[in-house]
């Protein structure tokens, strides 16, 4: 009686642990996917910020600089900074690789949103560590040591 039982019962044991092990590689290849693609877009995030970074520094110590020294009040206008935050946006999109803009695509609406944005991120932190440049500046010329 007890071998007919576990002859009956091992292959309904043998079909349950298959279906079991199938379900569980599954599982394993769906969390891989996803950290795969969450390494992705990180990466490309990471990416755009690097390369919105250069453009944005490359714009300031050439195209803007020049405005500002042609300017009276020695600042660019409202109209020049939407040209110069525009050409920024297409520099960084024309440098970007397709898929590095398809992985960012899978977390933000809008890249175009996205790289104006961090754009002015960019300009505003230049912005912010400029008095510090300078008084840094200062401080190394006044201290005779």
């Amino acid at each position: 009686m007890k071998d007919i039982l576990i002859q009956s019962l091992a292959p309904v044991a043998a079909t349950l642990i298959s279906t079991l092990a199938t379900l569980a590689l599954y599982e394993v290849r769906k969390f891989i996917a996803a950290r795969t693609k969450n390494e992705n877009v990180n990466a490309a995030m990471t990416r755009i910020t690097e390369t919105v970074q250069t453009t944005v520094d490359h714009l300031t110590q050439t195209v803007a600089m020049s405005l500002k020294e042609k300017s009276e009040t020695g600042k660019l206008t409202r109209s020049q900074g939407k040209v110069l935050k525009q050409d920024a946006m297409k520099t960084v999109l024309k440098q970007l690789p397709e898929e590095t803009v398809k992985a960012a695509g899978l977390a933000v609406n809008s890249i175009q949103s996205l790289i104006g944005a961090k754009v002015e991120q960019a300009v505003l932190k230049q912005k912010a560590a400029l008095p510090v440049r300078i008084g840094a500046a200062i401080d190394t010329v006044s201290d005779p040591s």
